[in-house]
Order: structure tokens, then sequence, then C-alpha cells
């Protein structure tokens, strides 16, 4: 009789772990996904957060033609997104993004000076620190609205 009670203890906390197993399971594959208006948004983060990482990694070597690449990657990104106020901030960034790669040859040029010359801080510093605060703000404000 209590080898039997034990049998019976035994499946029922194997059965407890399966179904607490499944429980994980179901709830990462059917509802921790994201909503059908964000995929597109996650989408667009997660190019922007690789292709970041690739530009970084390149420091001063990486080329125009990367950050066309991730310009031209949020662009196409962007426009997958259907969520009207969800597109109006992927647009603004996939946009400042372009405004970015626009002027970054002027950046590198007037930011080239010699060494022990003083000059002064180019405006064209200023104008792209202000570009990249709204692309980050932007990022920031989809990540906020579509989490991992």
């Amino acid at each position: 009789m209590h080898r039997l009670r034990d049998i019976n203890r035994r499946f029922l906390v194997y059965g407890l772990i399966l179904l607490v197993g499944l429980g994980v399971v179901l709830y990462e594959t059917v509802f921790n996904k994201p909503s059908e208006e964000c995929r597109p948004v996650r989408d667009f983060l997660e190019f922007n957060q690789e292709q970041t990482k690739v530009i970084n990694e390149k420091g001063d070597n990486a080329s125009i033609a990367d950050y066309e690449g991730w310009a031209d990657g949020l662009a196409e990104r962007s426009g997958r997104v259907t969520n009207p106020d969800l597109a109006v901030q992927a647009v603004r960034v996939a946009d400042l993004a372009n405004r970015f790669v626009i002027k970054l040859p002027a950046l590198r040029a007037q930011t080239n000076v010699q060494p022990g010359t003083e000059e002064q801080t180019p405006a064209i510093v200023y104008e792209m620190s202000a570009i990249n605060t709204q692309i980050s703000d932007g990022i920031r404000a989809l990540n906020q609205s579509c989490p991992d």
C-alpha cells in the first residue's frame, strides 16, 4: 500500500513538472511574442542594433558605405511598420539616419585638422550631435513602445 502511494506521488510530481514545463514552452512560443504591430518595429530595432555594433567595431575605419547601408536598411524596414503612430516614429528615425549619412563626409572633412592647430569646433559637429541625439531618442521611444 505504501509502495502504491510512493508511485502515485512520483507520478504526481512528474506530472506537475511536465505541466509546468509545457506551460513555460507555451508561454514562450505563443504568448511572449511581440504583437503583429511590433514585429516590424522589433526587426527595425534589431537591424539598428546589429549595424550600430558593426560600425562601432570598425571605429574610424567605418566607411560612408557602411553608414549608407545602415540608413538604407532603416528606411526599408520603416516602410514595413503598419501601426500609424509607430510608422511615424520609424520613418522619422530613418530620415534622421539618412541626414546623418549625408552630412558625414562634411563632418569628416571639417574635423580632419592638423594636430597642433587650434581651431574652433566646426558647427557641423554640433549639428551631427543633435541628429545623433534625435536618432537615439527615436530608437528609445520605439523600444519603449515595443519592448523585447
